[in-house]
């Protein structure tokens, strides 16, 4: 047996061990992150994943290269095509931008170099997520969750400049991961199975981690993990404990922070991490989707490591500026399942789009 499955099996046996001694407690863990996938992931994501796989078998990713085929390679050094990728993930957040990479990369859209730097730049957290739960419902102030996408969005961008710079190795055997049925050859019903059915796997997938992390992340709790922890880092533990449970799953750790006595800034600087790195649940999902493939989850996580030292760094410069300008909350509308978004949101995301297609339409004039 390996290194990596005794690691596994010890950490699993731990489970159904804190299972055995606590089951109230680890099957209400267990219940919350059903409940959280049930009620907010399918809806939100289901669709959007399966409008997006429609997009990709159809081929629009081309046609949609094509609006900024100059902004990708000037800035990121990669493919037109990587647009597709970096806008789906950037609206809808992780883990759909790395199913969207990996399934232009298996069709031999892309190649390995660009479908790997685009890894890094279309997985970040969903804007939605980011201003409506965390900085309208969490923190109670909208315009903050418009402050940490702003951190976010740059930090990503920052981390795309960097990999630019950084070679990775092509591979001379793309043909094997390419179907044997063309894009051109599917019938319109054939899409449509294809895109629920591959949207189905990645939503049950994304369930049963969401599920896992929560029950993993109880278990550190009820089994002093934190507190031994507590003992060898000098910071508090209640502190220690959100920023545990937040690098293990996003959600349940910015809820930690937010419910805590710590300065704004504290909060705000720490959830600006979580997010930006991910949360190890996340990014397992983005590893999975694309593990049938030769990508590498090192560079991956690697990746994301660097987009949350620049989180911390954005804030550090940032929040200041900020800090006087954010007085109270912004009028919020709020939906059906509790979380406060405001229209504004979605007028932010437009503009982002907007943004990109002027700053293309310019370089193209210049040139």
């Amino acid at each position: 047996m390996s290194k990596k499955n005794i690691i596994i099996s010890i950490l699993t046996i731990l489970i159904l061990y804190t299972f055995a001694i606590f089951p109230k407690q680890m099957i209400s863990a267990s219940s919350k992150g059903l409940m959280l996938w049930y009620k907010n992931v399918i809806p939100s994501i289901f669709i959007f994943m399966t409008g997006v796989s429609i997009l990709s078998l159809t081929g629009f990713s081309k046609t949609f290269g094509k609006i900024f085929k100059n902004i990708m390679p000037s800035i990121f050094g990669i493919s037109k095509e990587c647009a597709f990728c970096w806008i789906s993930g950037t609206i809808s957040g992780s883990p759909l931008g790395a199913k969207v990479t990996a399934d232009l990369y298996k069709n031999g859209i892309i190649k390995r170099s660009d479908a790997q730097k685009c890894l890094a730049i279309s997985n970040n957290t969903s804007p939605l997520f980011i201003i409506g739960t965390v900085g309208a419902t969490m923190l109670g102030y909208e315009k903050w969750g418009y402050f940490i996408l702003f951190i976010i969005f740059i930090s990503s961008i920052s981390t795309g400049i960097i990999l630019r710079f950084i070679p990775i190795k092509e591979n001379n055997t793309l043909e094997k991961y390419i179907e044997k049925e063309t894009i051109s050859k599917l019938s319109i019903g054939e899409i449509l199975k294809k895109s629920i059915y591959s949207s189905t796997e990645t939503v049950v997938m994304i369930g049963g981690f969401i599920v896992l992390f929560s029950v993993i992340t109880e278990s550190f709790e009820l089994l002093g993990v934190t507190d031994t922890l507590c003992e060898i880092i000098p910071i508090s533990k209640e502190y220690l404990s959100c920023i545990l449970s937040g690098i293990l799953e996003i959600t349940y750790g910015c809820n930690k922070i937010s419910s805590t006595d710590l300065d704004l800034f504290t909060k705000i600087i720490s959830m600006t991490f979580i997010l930006s790195f991910g949360g190890i649940s996340v990014n397992l999902q983005a590893i999975s989707l694309f593990s049938s493939t030769d990508l590498s989850p090192i560079i991956f996580i690697l990746s994301k490591i660097l987009n949350s030292i620049f989180s911390i760094f954005y804030t550090f410069i940032f929040y200041g500026l900020f800090e006087n300008q954010i007085q109270k909350t912004v009028p919020t509308a709020i939906i059906t399942d509790g979380t406060a978004i405001s229209s504004n949101t979605y007028v932010l995301i437009s503009l982002i789009i907007l943004l990109l297609g002027l700053l293309n339409c310019i370089y193209i004039k210049i040139k």
